[in-house]
């Protein structure tokens, strides 16, 4: 009688133990290698579920983060993940944990367990926060080409296109971004060009070319651009940005320069992709495009550029927080 009590009592616990182990698949997160579920009873980070399928085949899938009785596992050593379907039921890994085994030959060897070491928590900035970065950064955009030229002297306009050279940039830049679980996300940030010469500039008017270099002190022009960028992340370590950019121009004329020359900021754009070397560092791989709008006014012509665009390939070279 005793045995038999005995026994329904050890049954009754394995009972309880296994609904307090009860592990299901909520969301199927499968092109990030992620995998939500529910639990209830005790579940740490570190832990390894078992996912079973009807074929008698298993994969392992790690426990990454826990909070209020959910849990994201990683998909990395689950190479049937995309057979796994919501609702299905987990279980505990049946394997010896090799590190508990080797803390209990360690504590025979001196008598003390060692202390279980503390595991390195994943840094993903993956979580809808909004984060920061600064940089720098280089361009290799040289020219600024006008393809709407005027020059009206009294009652005369001639019309055409110019071409200013420049030297090569470089600069530095802050934002801030936010990428959400799905991976579409926002960046907005400022740049500052740093001070470039104006090398040369090309002009023609009603079929008249002018080609002409400037000596020292050349004119030089430095930049503020402010910008925004949709970004779509393709994996945790690759996205791709599109976006808008309006700058503002600051001019500075040449020594024995006459006339004056007006250039204000215009509407431009960037394109390219990003990639995560490291939690805290990244390259960003761009072409930006930059506009600028100039008038001037010199020995009774009135000269109208119109619109400018400069382009440049753009590598920027991050820090991220």
């Amino acid at each position: 009688m005793k045995r038999s009590i005995l026994f329904f009592i050890l049954l009754l616990s394995n009972f309880a133990s296994a609904a307090d182990d009860a592990f299901t698949i909520k969301q199927l997160l499968i092109e990030r290698d992620r995998v939500v579920v529910s639990f209830k009873g005790e579940l740490s980070e570190g832990a390894e579920l078992v996912a079973s399928f009807k074929d008698g085949k298993q994969c392992l899938l790690t426990v990454t983060t826990v909070k209020d009785k959910l849990a994201n596992l990683s998909t990395s050593t689950c190479k049937l993940a995309s057979d796994l379907v919501v609702g299905q039921k987990l279980e505990r890994s049946m394997a010896v944990d090799e590190s508990g085994m080797m803390e209990a030959k360690k504590a025979d060897r001196t008598g003390e367990p060692e202390k279980p070491r503390t595991p390195r928590a994943k840094s993903s900035f993956r979580d809808g926060s909004i984060h920061g970065s600064v940089y720098a950064f280089v361009d290799s955009g040289n020219e600024i080409t006008f393809d709407s030229v005027s020059a009206k002297s009294g009652t005369t306009t001639q019309r055409g296109d110019a071409v200013y050279r420049t030297d090569s940039g470089k600069g530095i830049g802050v934002e801030i971004w936010q990428i959400f679980p799905l991976g579409i996300g926002w960046m907005g940030g400022l740049s500052y060009d740093m001070d470039r010469e104006v090398n040369s500039v090309k002009t023609t008017l009603d079929g008249v070319t002018i080609d002409a270099d400037y000596l020292s002190p050349k004119p030089h022009y430095s930049f503020i651009t402010i910008y925004g960028n949709a970004l779509y992340e393709i994996s945790s370590k690759f996205y791709l940005l599109l976006g808008l950019n309006y700058t503002s121009p600051t001019f500075k004329q040449g020594g024995g320069a006459t006339g004056s020359i007006t250039v204000s900021g215009a509407l431009g754009g960037q394109t390219g992709a990003g990639f995560r070397i490291t939690d805290h560092f990244s390259i960003e791989m761009l072409v930006r495009v930059v506009s600028v709008s100039v008038t001037a006014k010199d020995a009774g012509t009135d000269y109208d550029y119109g619109t400018g665009l400069g382009a440049g390939v753009h590598p920027n070279f991050k820090f991220d927080f």
